[in-house]
């Protein structure tokens, strides 16, 4: 695989442990309201807001990987790579 494509998976990766991690902030929320965490510091809103900007990130990331790709990876450096290993080819002929 290509670096590009690598980078893909990676992005998509991150997506879903961020939805993971969405879920984790959720059920904490839930334990502060239910009492079943005594920390007193953090409102449970704080969490859920924390939850939904979690979920909605980590969403955009999988299901725009291929955005985010193209735009670390350009075309124009897709064009070059290939160009320069068509030299290499021609230099080793």
């Amino acid at each position: 695989m290509h670096p590009k494509a690598w980078f893909g998976v990676a992005v998509r990766v991150i997506g879903v442990w961020m939805v993971v991690q969405s879920a984790s902030s959720f059920v904490y929320a839930f334990n502060l309201v239910k009492g079943l965490d005594s920390l007193r510091s953090i409102s449970p809103m704080a969490m859920v807001n924390q939850g939904v900007g979690y979920f909605v990130v980590g969403l955009f990331l999988i299901k725009l990987a291929p955005l985010v790709v193209s735009w670390a990876y350009p075309r124009r450096a897709e064009i070059d790579a290939q160009v320069a290993e068509e030299l290499a080819e021609k230099d080793e002929s």
